[in-house]
């Protein structure tokens, strides 16, 4: 009876109810169980795809024992009919039910191959660690099942799914069938052998679980990344079960897991328990190990038997003794040497001496890649070790942020320099952020520059703090670094110096990639011109070889301008980073423009320049016409406020912006024509005025020569041979200029006819598709005699010829000959591009060598001609040409290449153009050729437009006109005269209108000036000839009889008057608002002087009872002082020549006009030596002087008892200041009568009269009388300049007398308020 028959159908129907139907069972069988000691009951063992299950043997059955095939740890079968199993350390018997029916042989073979399903590539020792049946061909048949199995197709990932499944079932957790798909699909088409957790980050973290179990005994996977993942703690320690029981898993990353010290040392025990392991890469960066740690992960470092290809330790607050315990590890494992080629020791503590460190480096190694950034590491000491055992493999080198010793910053050791001359794998080297020497920054460079044994190195030198002696530095030695490749120079404050390292940098061939943003942040804007001609100089050149540019981050706003104007006609940038430059909509627009020509650009950075939206669709439309752009990284910054203004605008331009870009991607041929006539027109513009000028003056020159052919000698005729060559070079001249648009004919017709490229594509397309259609049925036919070979009764002759039919069908329908072709012309459109660029730059470099030739023979010709014969005036006038100027006037209106020139080039250029017969230079032509690629500056961007002295010539050279020449005799060559650099720079806007009439007044009164000489003043000055004014103005005085006179001569007038007139601004200027402080000047000493002198003259006046004497003894005693006092010392002579009497006409003789010019000083007294001193400079005004008798001078000097300064300032301090006017409003009182002013004396014979002062910019202030006149006047209004001064100035002290008061000109009658007002000091608050 067999084993089916015990069981019922009641019970099997039991089961199934009781197991579910989802639960496939395999096997079922009844045994007897050992349930104790020498006690069997019957039970039914049913076998599922990953568990067994033991149940009860009578209905309704119920699980009484189940558990996994993974918790099985032994089977044992040492007699036929027992069955042993141990699981969890428990041991389960089995017997057979039935004697006669033993199933126990089945039963283990069912258990094994259960286990071999799933798990098909690992061994069943590996799985279930004893399995002991006797004798051992009882497992002869589970061996040959398991062979069998193993020799299947292989399933997605090596059973990746149904593994997730078992041991979804082992943790009793839910089977995701996303997780199934996506490795059975995803891994499974890139052929991926990595399993990465961040996958499946969106999933429960208990579900993770079940994934990293299912590594445990899969083949497929040999990597596992962890990164940036916190693992629960259930997954941490299935990770440590997966390392301690995989067979593959070579590479394990763990970065950024939170792991600590305590992890890392079950980590370490996992990896030592796991005899077979295969690991090479540990990766545990990012994680706080520490030291602790560290020193747990030396075992599995130190015992990899196969050693470790990658090793990690970076930012885990390793300090030098964590460091030194790894590097010890490394140098104990023998294969380190030979296998280790990556080492990640950034961001740890390497303050104290990492000697370990040094002495692995410092041994042969293989260590390709080394990273010790921010380490804190002194970089004196590592390049010994680097230079002894890493120069031979060593291709990544960063030591960013990291210091040199500062103690011995002048010196460096020889190690630095020489693994940098003997290293031969360098490809990168970081030296960022490591404030380097200048002397290190010297070696360094010097010693790649002696280094011929690599090449394309990246060299990172940012973030250094450079400045500018290490700018300077780099401008002297970069340019010999022939194996950099790529150089970033960025954010080291270069500010203007940067020009001279962008100058040397274009003279380095070898680099291609410049990074300099963040350089110019600092810099003074009259500087920032200069960096960036220095930057559109070298992309203009011929062979310039820079392809990428980054300018980012240097706020340079409309100094940008320059370079995207040399965008449009650059042919070497392929990539541009102009982003955080805020150049604004303006730039966006110049950029459009540029974008329209530029043919090499591919792609453009442009975030962070305040670009709105017209900005963007300006940029669109600039696209419309550009086929090379590919990529603009999305300028998120500026779409921003931009999406929150308009947002189905902005998104309508983006995607417009997108699909041009999109269209550009895709390979297509577009002609050349654009580019040869861009080519052309460079070409043309830059040699067409210098051919236009040759030509005109050898024509001019033949035309003389025939004319004057009667006249000159033989010797002095040239033969006629020169005169046909040049009349034959001035044809080739003329034919040369559209030689351009002849090559590029040439060009046109071949393509025309047939490119030979499209002719040899068309014909590989044919025979392509031909080798496709045969490969095809060819294989078609072998896949159908293997399916024949594997089915012979079913695939017959019919069957055979229905699927050859439908192959041929399906190959015609999914690849025409068509797409064959198309396929290939994609394939050959970036060939083609080569070739029209091939074509452009031959045409060119003809074009440009003809064009040299023919200048070159012009000028040979020219001098051949010229020789004796007198030079005529050139066609065109001198006035009319346009003379290159230098480069500050070339940068207000083009800002191209031009304004980069030299001032030796300028002077150069000037003096060729002044005088038509010099031979221009070739270079010229080169310079306006740079020039001319450079589009002009747009009005948007420039104050005041175009300059009005930028215009080219007015007038062609006359070719076949008959006008006479002019025949004017030539004057003699003028000397070189002096120009005015600074006269058409532009002048700053007036921020306000003016105050005053722009004329002045012409006949300026007796009163002008008095004001700014007679302020008083609080006290008397400690040095009162140091006041910054009292040399500078117009010194007026009043004898004793109300007669005024001038201190100072004409020279010293016309001072005091700008003087004056400054003080004056300055008043206007504060407004009404503004308190009238004390004046400033001399006059505060004077004013008291003055007043003493007048007030002690009346004095002796009354005592001696009439004016007159006292007037006339004045001035005789004022004609001795004066010249007595000539040559006493410099305090004395200054008073004397400063308070000389002034002759004035008595009332009633001539004309009663008082002009100013006629109040001059008398002949000899003082003002004839400094007039004599500048009669060479001012004739005209000198002989303006009136000269008097001595009779005529009849006043005295208040003051001519003051012998020195010493007995000035003593007088002075005994004066008390005038009394101060009444406070109230400043009245203006009526015009005194034309009668009533003394009469001024006539010039004398001979002399006209004297021209009044020019104009200032300010009408002259009214006089201190006219002053004293308002404030005693009781009517009318004062504008606030008036009122300031008025409210500054002090009032004399009356007198009783009318003729000898204080002003010249009468004050009206009214109530005298100063009377009793009180004396004041002489200042106003």
């Amino acid at each position: 009876m067999s084993i089916r028959s015990v069981l019922t159908r009641d019970l099997n129907e039991s089961i199934r109810s009781c197991l579910g139907r989802s639960v496939k069972i395999s096997m079922k069988c009844m045994v007897r169980m050992e349930t104790k000691q020498d006690k069997f009951e019957n039970r039914v063992l049913a076998f599922s795809a990953c568990r067994l299950f033991i149940m009860t043997a009578k209905v309704p059955s119920r699980i009484d024992h189940h558990f996994h095939y993974l918790d099985i740890q032994a089977i044992e079968s040492k007699h036929p009919n027992e069955f042993c199993l141990v699981v969890n350390d428990k041991r389960y018997t089995f017997i057979p039910a039935d004697e006669r029916h033993n199933e126990i042989d089945a039963m283990i073979t069912n258990l094994g191959v259960s286990i071999k399903n799933v798990f098909p590539t690992v061994p069943l020792s590996h799985i279930v660690r004893k399995v002991e049946v006797v004798p051992a061909r009882r497992l002869q048949k589970l061996h040959e099942v398991a062979r069998l199995v193993e020799a299947r197709e292989p399933v997605p990932c090596g059973g990746f799914s149904t593994q997730y499944a078992c041991m979804c079932d082992y943790h009793n957790l839910p089977y995701r069938d996303e997780v199934a798909w996506d490795v059975d699909t995803i891994y499974l088409s890139h052929d991926s052998r990595e399993l990465s957790l961040q996958d499946f980050d969106h999933l429960d973290p208990k579900d993770l679980v079940p994934i990293i179990s299912a590594l445990e005994y899969n083949t497929w996977f040999t990597k596992l990344r962890i990164s940036h993942l916190r693992l629960s703690h259930e997954a941490a320690e299935r990770l440590l079960h997966v390392l301690k029981k995989s067979v593959s898993l070579e590479e394990v990353y763990l970065d950024n897991t939170g792991l600590k010290a305590d992890y890392a040392s079950k980590l370490s025990m996992a990896l030592l328990a796991n005899s077979s392991s295969l690991l090479t890469v540990l990766d545990v960066s990012h994680n706080p190990i520490e030291d602790k740690g560290a020193s747990h992960l030396t075992g599995p470092v130190g015992r990899a038997a196969k050693g470790l290809r990658q090793l990690a330790f970076s930012h885990c607050g390793l300090t030098a003794k964590g460091v030194n315990h790894l590097c010890h590890a490394l140098s104990l494992n023998r294969t380190m040497a030979t296998t280790l080629t990556t080492l990640d020791l950034s961001g740890n503590n390497m303050k104290e001496e990492v000697t370990n460190l040094y002495n692995f480096l410092a041994q042969p190694n293989a260590v390709q890649s080394l990273n010790v950034s921010s380490c804190d590491l002194l970089l004196d000491s590592i390049f010994g070790a680097l230079l002894r055992g890493c120069t031979q493999n060593l291709s990544r080198l960063d030591i960013s942020k990291n210091v040199f010793n500062t103690k011995k910053s002048k010196d460096i050791p020889p190690s630095f320099k020489q693994f940098f001359t003997s290293t031969i794998a360098l490809k990168y080297l970081n030296c960022s952020g490591c404030r380097m020497p200048l002397e290190a920054l010297k070696n360094l460079l010097l010693g790649l520059a002696c280094n011929e044994s690599t090449e394309d190195v990246e060299l990172d030198l940012s973030s250094n703090g450079l400045g500018s002696t290490g700018a300077h530095v780099l401008e002297s030695c970069i340019h010999g670094v022939k194996c950099v490749s790529s150089l970033d120079i960025s954010e080291n404050g270069l500010e203007q110096d940067l020009s001279g390292v962008v100058t040397a940098v274009s003279r380095n061939k070898s680099v291609r990639t410049l990074k300099m943003g963040r350089n110019l942040v600092n810099i003074k804007s009259k500087h920032v011109h200069h960096v960036v001609e220095a930057v559109v100089q070298m992309i203009q050149e011929d062979d310039c070889m820079v392809e990428v540019l980054h300018l980012n981050d240097s706020r340079l706003k409309s100094d940008l301008y320059s370079l995207l104007n040399a965008l449009g006609s650059n042919s070497c940038l392929q990539t541009l980073d102009i982003s955080g430059n805020l150049m604004g909509d303006t730039g966006a627009r110049l950029l459009s423009k540029a974008l329209q020509i530029n043919c090499r650009l591919r792609q453009i950075c442009l975030d962070r320049n305040g670009i709105s939206l017209q900005g963007l669709s300006d940029i669109a439309y600039g696209l419309q016409c550009n086929y090379t752009l590919k990529y603009i990284p999305a300028p998120l910054h500026d779409l921003t406020p931009c999406m929150k203004l308009s947002p189905e605008r902005t998104e309508a331009v983006w995607r417009r912006l997108q699909d041009l870009l999109h269209r550009n991607t895709a390979p297509r041929g577009r002609p050349s024509g654009q580019a040869f006539r861009l080519q052309q027109g460079l070409l043309l513009s830059s040699a067409q005025q210098m051919l236009d000028r040759l030509v005109a003056q050898i024509r001019e020159q033949v035309r003389t020569l025939r004319e004057a052919g009667g006249a000159a000698t033989e010797a002095e005729r040239p033969p006629e041979q020169a005169i046909a060559r040049a009349e034959a070079v001035c044809g080739d001249a003329q034919r040369c200029k559209q030689l351009m648009s002849r090559l590029h004919a040439v060009v046109t017709e071949r393509e025309a006819a047939g490119s030979p490229v499209e002719l040899r594509l068309s014909q590989v397309a044919e025979e392509l598709h031909t080798v496709i259609a045969e490969h095809i049925e060819g294989t078609v036919d072998r896949m159908l005699d293997t399916a024949e070979a594997e089915c012979p009764h079913v695939l017959v002759s019919s069957v055979r010829e229905a699927v050859r039919a439908t192959g041929a069908e399906r190959l015609r329908l999914a690849l025409p000959s068509e797409k064959v072709g198309a396929g290939l012309q994609r394939a050959g459109s970036e060939l083609a591009e080569r070739v029209n660029e091939l074509h452009l730059n031959v045409a060119g470099q003809v074009s440009d060598r003809i064009v040299d030739e023919v200048i070159e023979s012009l000028t040979r010709s020219y001098q051949e001609l010229t020789g004796d014969v007198t030079r005529r005036r050139a066609c065109t006038p001198d006035v009319l040409k346009s003379h290159p100027r230098l480069s500050g006037d070339v940068d207000s209106v083009g800002g191209g290449g031009e304004s980069s020139r030299s001032r030796e080039d300028v002077t150069s250029e000037q003096s060729s153009d002044l005088s038509p017969p010099a031979t221009p230079q070739l270079h010229a032509k080169k310079l306006n050729l740079q020039g001319r690629k450079t589009r002009p500056k747009s009005v948007v961007d420039s104050v005041e437009g175009v300059s009005a002295d930028h215009f080219p010539d007015l007038l062609p050279s006359l070719e076949d006109t008959e006008e006479e020449i002019d025949t004017v005799s030539e004057l003699p060559a003028p000397a070189h005269q002096l120009r005015h650099l600074g006269k058409a720079r532009p002048r700053r806007a007036k921020s306000r209108a003016p105050t005053r009439p722009v004329v002045g007044e012409e006949g300026a009164g007796l009163d002008s000036g008095l004001d700014a000489f007679f302020p008083p003043a609080r006290s008397l000055p400690s040095s009162p000839l140091t006041s910054p004014d009292s040399e500078s103005r117009q010194l007026m005085t009043t004898s004793a009889d109300n007669t005024p006179h001038l201190g100072l001569d004409r020279t010293r007038r016309s001072s005091a008057l700008r003087d004056d007139e400054s003080q004056r601004d300055r008043k206007s200027s504060g407004g009404a608002g503004s308190g009238g402080g004390v004046k400033k000047g001399i006059s505060s000493v004077f004013s008291k002087l003055a007043a003493d002198r007048v007030a002690r003259s009346r004095e002796d006046r009354d005592g001696d009872g009439g004016r007159s004497s006292g007037r006339k003894g004045a001035g005789a005693d004022t004609t001795a002082d004066s010249d007595s006092s000539a040559g006493s010392g410099s305090a004395d002579s200054f008073l004397n020549h400063l308070l000389s009497p002034v002759v004035v006409p008595p009332p009633g003789e001539g004309d009663s006009t008082v002009e100013p010019a006629a109040l001059r000083r008398p002949a000899g007294l003082g003002g004839s030596d400094l007039l004599a001193e500048m009669r060479a400079k001012q004739e005209k005004r000198a002989s303006l002087t009136p000269k008097h008798t001595p009779e005529e001078l009849e006043e005295r000097s208040p003051l001519q008892e003051v012998k020195g300064r010493a007995a000035a300032l003593a007088a002075a301090a005994a004066i008390k200041s005038p009394p101060a006017a009444p406070h109230g409003p400043p009245s203006i009182s009526p015009k005194p009568s034309l009668a009533s002013k003394p009469k001024q004396a006539s010039p004398l014979p001979g002399q006209g009269r004297p021209p009044p002062l020019p104009p200032g910019p300010k009408p002259r202030p009214r006089s201190m009388a006219a002053r004293t006149e308002h404030r005693h006047s009781g009517g009318g209004s004062v504008s606030s300049g008036e009122a300031d001064d008025a409210a500054g100035a002090a009032s004399p002290p009356a007198v009783d007398s009318g003729p000898e008061s204080w002003n010249s000109r009468p004050v009206d009658p009214a109530p005298a308020a100063t009377d009793g007002a009180p004396e004041s000091d002489g200042e106003l608050s």
